[in-house]
């Protein structure tokens, strides 16, 4: 499920002192990849761990353990882009990918967690907002 505030008030208008009333405004369906990794088989590839914003507003990521997906907002609008077809971007044999973030420059940077082993490398793909923003390649980059 996909929520925002139900006045679509900005995060430094929101009130410290009560609750904020959300509306749903949209729902998320991934389908299972074949991306190894993650805790849980399967499931692990559909479920959401992390999200992100890049600097300037225009590309959101979201994540599972195995997989990141890149929506372009050019005009800002995350709602609307989550409502769209993102890029799918393969993030293989995390053992359980949850951190996912935005540099300065637009690049994406993911990172895992690891039970009872070494912790894997951190991974950056270089000019992933400019890939969002652009298109992609055709629903998916690599497997």
């Amino acid at each position: 499920m996909v929520y925002t505030t139900a006045e679509r008030q900005q995060v430094q208008d929101l009130s410290t002192g009560s609750p904020t009333m959300l509306a749903k405004v949209g729902q998320l369906r991934f389908t299972p990849t074949l991306t190894p990794g993650g805790p849980v088989p399967h499931a692990g590839t559909m479920a959401v761990t992390g999200g992100a914003v890049s600097k300037d507003g225009t590309v959101v990521a979201l994540r599972t353990y195995t997989d990141a997906y890149l929506y372009a907002a050019p005009d800002g609008d995350i709602v609307k882009a989550l409502n769209t077809n993102p890029i799918r971007v393969p993030l293989p044999d995390e053992p359980q990918g949850e951190a996912i973030a935005f540099d300065a420059a637009g690049d994406l940077i993911s990172g895992s967690e690891a039970y009872r082993g070494p912790l894997p490398p951190i991974r950056i793909l270089r000019g992933a907002s400019d890939i969002a923003l652009s298109g992609g390649a055709s629903g998916s980059l690599g497997s």
